[in-house]
């Protein structure tokens, strides 16, 4: 296989990837398959170093259920997070964080809530939203805790 040749066919894959789970998802493109709709075309890190409290949050939602894969959705963050804080009563000096993240989906109603330093986190959703920034709606993502920095 020439290198213009492997180029094209990752592009094609990359494309199949992206669109997981999008309507048609799952078809042939130009021969290759896509990936399986439960697939994620990217990963999206969140540093237990840099923010300990959401990353703890994040670990024990998908401990308890919760996917670790998530669609970008981000017409309907509003209505869903305001359904996951639907009767979860603000603390002062807390942030309600909220998992699956309302950008996503897969959260709103049911989501876990847990109360949080508010720069965690913020820091936290900063962090997941420029990783996300270039990602259109629809794409497939998988949610990951890291130790790192």
């Amino acid at each position: 296989m020439n290198e213009a040749h492997a180029a094209r066919t990752e592009s094609v894959l990359r494309a199949g990837a992206m669109t997981a789970g999008a309507p048609g998802a799952g078809a042939a493109v130009r021969g290759i398959a896509s990936a399986p709709t439960n697939a994620a075309a990217a990963t999206i890190s969140v540093s237990k170093a840099k923010y300990p409290e959401s990353a703890a949050h994040i670990e024990n939602a998908q401990a308890a259920g919760k996917p670790s894969v998530l669609t970008i959705d981000r017409a309907g963050a509003a209505t869903r997070r305001t359904d996951a804080l639907e009767g979860v009563p603000s603390v002062a000096g807390k942030d309600r964080d909220e998992y699956p993240p309302a950008m996503f989906q897969e959260g709103g109603r049911g989501a876990s809530v847990q109360y949080v330093s508010p720069g965690d986190n913020r820091g936290a959703g900063a962090c997941i939203g420029n990783q996300c920034r270039v990602l259109p709606d629809a794409t497939r993502v998988q949610i990951k805790v890291t130790p790192d920095e």
